[in-house]
């Protein structure tokens, strides 16, 4: 200092340029030491995921020198989202952490203590909200902003539209879009509206109106009705199934009615009488004893036994035809049992090829 003032008094250019030199050198090292110091976002990734009645949001942030801001004035990371957020999960460095959301007029502050000091920090969030969603007839209009707390390096928002959703055709896409994306492209469900930003320290804000693909009505209209034909379709395979099934079950024909049975043949057990009835309802009176173990639903043994009965009284007659039979109804009716044949033995006999 006692230097800088004699020489001021002797010789006064020499000194104006020493001090000149020392502007030039000392404040460029401290400024730079400031700035290396002072919190930055080198990346900030938006992407936005809108539905019909709400908007899905996942943010990505990567901060560094924050350790600077980590004083007892403001120990958090702080962010600017938007209004009435709702399920919001937040990760910093990998780890799950419990932030402090308050609302207050135009946005939602979200503040986060980092889990230990460092100086850089990853941060990854997700969260739904519909607050940039408004109805406007038909058509949807969107707007969201990012207010930065701290300077941002590289600034990215992605932008998904609903599916089945475009942009108005009618007009350029800077009528309905702005700013105007970088790029539009499509994931083949969705159109994605991508915005870049470098050195963003201002507010930056965004709004789209878009609205459905025209007969986009109809296409669910139809859609609708489809799946319901399919259910009813479904529904009545299920219950020809159960039917037939039951009549399995059971050992006889879907229709047994023994009204229609000749009086020659009452005399019949009742599954004989299906087996009769099911011949006399074919055109030519036969038919091959594969289709009476089907139509009939016995098993192949009870079928055997009901139709070897039949034939020793002559009710039908069997015609070997390669590996199965044609079973033919005889027109002469059957002969009567004998008069002594005790009720027990009968009941017996049924019973025997009930089994």
């Amino acid at each position: 200092m006692k230097y800088l003032m004699k020489c001021f008094v002797r010789r006064i250019t020499p000194c104006l340029l020493f001090l000149l030199l020392l502007l030039l050198l000392l404040p460029p090292a401290a400024f730079a030491e400031q700035h290396e110091q002072r919190p930055f976002i080198e990346t900030y990734t938006s992407t936005v995921e809108l539905q019909e009645k709400t908007a899905l949001h996942t943010q990505t942030v990567v901060i560094r020198n924050l350790s600077s801001s980590l004083s007892s004035s403001n120990p958090e990371i702080q962010l600017k989202l938007p209004p009435r957020v709702e399920e919001l999960s937040m990760q910093i460095d990998g780890r799950r952490e419990d932030c402090r959301l308050e609302e207050k007029k135009g946005f939602s502050l979200l503040s986060c203590r980092p889990p230990a000091a460092a100086s850089r920090h990853f941060l990854e969030l997700a969260f739904e909200s519909t607050y940039p969603l408004l109805e406007i007839q038909n058509r949807i209009l969107y707007k969201s902003e990012y207010i930065p707390l701290y300077p941002t390096g590289t600034f990215f928002y992605i932008l998904k539209l609903p599916p089945g959703y475009v942009i108005p055709p009618e007009k350029e896409i800077s009528f309905f879009v702005n700013p105007q994306p970088e790029s539009i492209y499509s994931d083949g469900r969705r159109i994605i509206l991508r915005w870049e930003r470098k050195d963003l320290s201002e507010r930056w804000e965004v709004s789209a109106l878009i609205e459905p693909l025209p007969g986009r009505e109809n296409i669910i209209i139809i859609t609708v009705m489809a799946v319901s034909g399919m259910a009813l379709l479904g529904a009545g395979a299920l219950w020809f199934w159960h039917l037939v099934h039951k009549r399995r079950n059971k050992g006889l024909p879907l229709e047994t009615t023994p009204k229609e049975i000749p009086p020659e043949y009452a005399a019949l057990l009742e599954k004989e009488q299906g087996i009769v009835q099911l011949l006399s309802e074919s055109r030519e009176k036969w038919l091959w004893q594969k289709q009476l173990r089907f139509q009939s639903g016995l098993s192949k043994v009870q079928l055997s036994r009901l139709l070897r009965r039949l034939e020793e009284r002559g009710v039908i007659r069997k015609e070997p035809v390669g590996n199965t039979n044609k079973i033919h109804l005889q027109h002469t009716p059957p002969a009567k049992e004998p008069a002594t044949a005790p009720a027990a033995e009968q009941k017996q006999r049924g019973e025997q090829e009930g089994d």
